[in-house]
């Protein structure tokens, strides 16, 4: 199925509850709606679709929630029916094993597929197969990606690109093995909430690692830094871990943003905006913070066809240079601070 629902969370409360759908790639939604039922077959709300959220997998993924006009509180008696702009049910299910026929609406008179499972407290209903098989998982707390804003220009064999417009398929040009495919790309929209501010963007002002135009990343992307001197090892090293070095600081006062990241089939350093800045790493912490489908989807695409299961080992690795930890990376950068033991070059070299 190209439309489906891929997650939704049902407690009752319309504070945590969550519809998630997913739909081919480019398709006008405009028209589109999600409507749900109650336990006796009652059309009860109907939703527009709002603005995408993400691109995975080929597919364009929209989120209903409290923040979507007529977000009703969910239970596990209500069905849901995402109907397009022909008046056409694309799909019809219940999160009940004995669901009621549709009385009214766009699905009426058909009764809703149950989804196979039942949702326990603080879990969410999930299919990796395009709506045919649902599971139950537990939320996982988000973990680290490393992203570019939006508008952020990767250096590609025609010319520079902004990054939110490359696709599986594209090439870009890598420091080691000059122009390479991208295989996977995602984009994900966050709103910041912490009150530390350390989930905020991370800016590389221009000028600074030869950046030709401010560069914009998250705070665990990952900055290239050359061999200054004979004996010397290039090093990787996260954009936090730079703030206060030569300018390079947070945006404090962001409070959302739509992220970008892309994946080679190996660990590569890409320019962007003049700045030498890693590719994704597909490593264990970063897989953690992306959706189950999207882990399924990449251990498939990057394995032989079967689901891995090969502990922390990257799937596109080994890294392409040694990566230093935040701790490890300021201490590097205050030794070369002025004043400090040591030069360091401005930024990598052309």
């Amino acid at each position: 199925m190209s439309t489906y629902i891929s997650e939704a969370h049902y407690s009752g409360s319309v504070v945590v509850d969550f519809i998630e759908v997913a739909v081919d790639r480019d398709t006008d939604v405009s028209g589109w709606q999600i409507e749900v039922y109650d336990g006796i077959g009652q059309h009860v709300a109907t939703m527009s679709f709002p603005a995408s959220i993400a691109t995975e997998g080929g597919h364009d993924v929209y989120l209903f929630d409290k923040n979507v006009s007529g977000f009703p509180s969910l239970a596990d008696s209500v069905s849901v029916a995402i109907v397009d702009d022909t008046g056409t049910v694309q799909q019809f299910i219940s999160f009940h094993p004995d669901p009621f026929e549709a009385v009214n609406g766009s699905a009426a008179g058909t009764t809703p597929a149950y989804v196979g499972v039942s949702a326990g407290n603080g879990e969410s209903v999930q299919s990796d197969d395009g709506g045919a098989t649902y599971y139950t998982q537990t939320e996982e707390n988000p973990g680290t990606i490393p992203c570019f804003a939006p508008g952020m220009m990767v250096e590609c064999p025609g010319g520079p690109r902004a990054v939110e417009t490359l696709g599986a398929g594209d090439h870009v040009l890598t420091r080691e093995v000059g122009a390479q495919p991208v295989l996977w790309a995602c984009r994900r929209s966050v709103v910041f909430t912490r009150a530390d501010h350390s989930d905020r963007p991370v800016l590389v002002p221009e000028g600074t690692l030869n950046a030709r135009r401010d560069l914009i990343v998250s705070g665990q992307h990952r900055l290239l830094f050359c061999a200054g001197a004979p004996g010397d090892e290039d090093l990787l090293i996260p954009a936090k871990a730079c703030l206060g070095f030569r300018g390079i600081r947070q945006m404090r006062g962001q409070r959302q943003i739509t992220w970008h990241h892309f994946a080679l089939g190996a660990h590569h350093a890409v320019r962007v905006n003049g700045v030498w800045a890693e590719s994704l790493l597909l490593g264990h912490v970063m897989m953690r913070g992306l959706p189950r489908r999207d882990r399924r989807f990449l251990e498939r695409l990057f394995g032989d066809g079967t689901i891995r299961r090969s502990g922390r080992a990257p799937l596109n690795g080994p890294m392409a240079y040694r990566c230093l930890t935040p701790r490890e990376g300021r201490a590097f950068l205050k030794a070369r601070q002025p004043g400090g033991r040591r030069k360091i070059p401005v930024g990598p070299p052309v």
